[in-house]
């Protein structure tokens, strides 16, 4: 399998609604498929969801720490 196959890249930014409600999103796109992994669209963000997020968007036995 190459490497470029299991390359992963995330995003996390501030989208501002239309009655000015601050929306923080998490994107995770997988390189090899070329298609989204993982969306969350919450307005709370912690460092603890965010980390459960991304563990949650890769495959399963992948170890990530901090």
């Amino acid at each position: 399998m190459s490497r470029a196959k299991a390359l992963i890249a995330c995003d996390l930014f501030v989208a501002l609604t239309a009655t000015f409600w601050v929306l923080y999103v998490f994107v995770v796109i997988e390189h090899g498929r070329r298609c989204l992994a993982h969306v969350n669209v919450t307005a709370n963000r912690t460092a603890q969801r965010t980390l459960q997020q991304l563990r949650d968007a890769v495959e399963e036995g992948a170890s990530i720490s901090i």
